[in-house]
């Protein structure tokens, strides 16, 4: 009936665009009790813990929960957050992390708090996996993360749920295209990956959240089972302002742009825009300036990487890589560009396909970002919850990845990343 419908609006002359949008207010509008999701801004981590999981209980209306997602600021005690959480969920699975930054659902944006969902779809199941020093050994620990998942999915792959797809969350930095190659031979290209480097401000305690347990260096694998696979869309929003060649590079330091220290080059456009020396504050005009990796596999598409330091000797050190030759592009953060990355991340995760059904989403969201447009950061959330019409629980990320189901798949600092659970 879906099929149908989509069909005869564009025969009745309806644009693609327009039916897409249709088929979203619809669609998403009629999302089940299959998630629930709750917040608290308590600062007592029990409590705290208790009131998101009670809200997002009563939101399910009885069925059987499958999957907790646990977002918190780091201002909250873990075990006592959890042993919160536990009091209304149980032994249900749980996972989720801390972030540096705000957590959000569809209706509440918390600078201090918790967000929570509670997952309890008909037609589709979760599997998990973890394990440790994905820094240090990445193979192995891609290998013993999904073992669980894998075999959790050649059970379920004869029972209806025949698509994988899947969610993973680490708290210490691993090179994200190095990680999807280690997830994909085990796997396969076709299963869709997004997620996420999540944690504290300066990557020092256990950050993720595993069941009744907080851990530190760590990979955490939610696998998604079902009869589709999850919708993913990333996007930006910022916009290109003049190109540089990378002269000169090393991990992820950029030493010289264009055969200057990189700093100059940088002091120099904000010269240029008006901004003078005594008014240069880098803590505040890195989150707006970025630099745009060319995706060489997408004409017109960038990947930002944001400075994080300036080093002494002018070199830039940024979240991320950008090699020696490299053509990187400087961007800004403006306004109603920014606005725009809503809708072309909900169009990207819808695709072309019609939907029958969404359970709900999962959100990523760069730290970087909220810092890049400051009030209006706000009015994103609010465009977020008002475009997709369904529960979501949100977090600021340091860095966001994905791999589409087409292979398309990139790595930012400062995006929305939308991944939509059928």
């Amino acid at each position: 009936m879906r099929e149908n419908w989509w069909k005869s609006s564009l025969k009745r002359g309806v644009s693609v665009e327009e039916v897409k949008i249709q088929a979203l207010e619809e669609v998403l509008r009629a999302a089940s009790s299959a998630m629930g999701t709750g917040v608290s801004s308590s600062p007592a981590s029990w409590i705290a813990g208790l009131q998101a999981a009670r809200s997002a209980s009563d939101k399910i209306r009885g069925r059987v929960p499958k999957l907790v997602l646990l977002f918190a600021t780091e201002d909250y005690d873990p075990k006592a957050l959890i042993q919160g959480v536990n009091f209304v969920t149980g032994n249900t699975p749980l996972l989720g992390s801390f972030t540096h930054g705000y957590v959000f659902n569809e209706e509440t944006v918390l600078k201090n708090g918790v967000v929570l969902a509670i997952f309890a779809p008909e037609d589709v199941e979760f599997s998990l996996g973890v394990s440790e020093n994905p820094d240090k050994n990445l193979t192995e620990t891609v290998e013993n993360a999904l073992a669980p998942v894998v075999t959790r999915h050649e059970t379920l792959r004869n029972r209806g749920f025949p698509k994988l797809s899947l969610f993973v969350l680490t708290d210490t930095y691993v090179d994200p295209d190095a990680l999807l190659d280690e997830i994909h031979l085990r796997v396969g290209s076709d299963v869709p990956i997004s997620g996420g480097i999540m944690s504290d401000a300066g990557f020092e305690r256990g950050s993720l959240f595993w069941r009744r347990e907080v851990l530190k260096d760590v990979l955490i694998i939610l696998g998604i089972h079902g009869k589709h696979t999850t919708g993913i869309g990333i996007s930006h929003g910022f916009h290109p302002v003049i190109p540089f060649r990378v002269t000169k590079s090393r991990g992820n330091l950029i030493k010289e742009l264009d055969d200057r220290p990189a700093l100059d080059v940088l002091r120099e456009v904000f010269a240029k825009k008006g901004i003078g020396e005594k008014e240069i504050d880098l803590e505040r005009l890195f989150p707006r300036f970025q630099f745009g990796i060319p995706d060489p596999r997408k004409p017109g598409t960038s990947w930002i990487r944001m400075p994080v330091l300036a080093l002494p000797d002018g070199s830039l050190k940024i979240a991320g890589t950008a090699e020696e030759g490299t053509t990187v592009w400087l961007m800004e953060a403006r306004g109603e560009q920014m606005h725009q990355a809503v809708r072309k991340a909900i169009d990207l995760a819808l695709g072309n396909e019609p939907w029958e059904k969404i359970t709900g989403g999962l959100i990523l969201s760069g730290f970087s970002r909220s810092l890049a447009m400051g009030e209006n950061y706000f009015k994103e959330v609010e465009a977020l919850g008002k475009r997709t019409g369904v529960p979501f629980v949100a977090a600021n990320s340091y860095i966001e990845f994905i791999c589409t189901r087409e292979g398309y798949r990139g790595t930012s600092t400062s995006s929305i990343l939308l991944t939509l659970i059928p």
